[in-house]
């Protein structure tokens, strides 16, 4: 499905807390290397950080990954950061995944984004 007169591909952010082994992970994986690359584009934004060498499972081309450097505790300027990073990326679909990044559909809302989704795995 293309998008916007056919010219653009439909770009997609996964927030997760962290992008490492896992159920939820390897999902994304899946659904990043099964869409059709010629229709969609990805980016993955987590909220700490990432396995380097789990996210060279994803073979598709055009996906570009994100930390947030969220502290533990209560750190609200990953949420500016989020919004600030979403507002520069204009992705059409913003799909955060479990209950530790379900307040980011607030900064997903607030940096435009027409299309936000969120689902708790498990």
């Amino acid at each position: 499905m293309l998008h916007k007169d056919c010219l653009t591909l439909i770009h997609i952010t996964h927030i997760v807390f962290s992008f490492d082994v896992g159920g939820l992970e390897n999902g994304i994986v899946n659904i990043i290397n099964r869409l059709p690359p010629n229709h969609y584009r990805h980016s993955v934004i987590c909220l700490t950080d990432y396995n380097p060498d789990f996210y060279c499972r994803i073979t598709a081309a055009n996906v570009n990954i994100f930390t947030l450097k969220k502290r533990p505790g209560k750190d609200l300027g990953y949420l500016i950061r989020l919004w600030r990073l979403l507002r520069k990326l204009k992705p059409d679909i913003t799909h955060s995944r479990n209950l530790t990044t379900l307040e980011c559909q607030l900064a997903a809302w607030m940096a435009g984004t027409k299309c936000r989704i969120h689902g708790e795995h498990g």
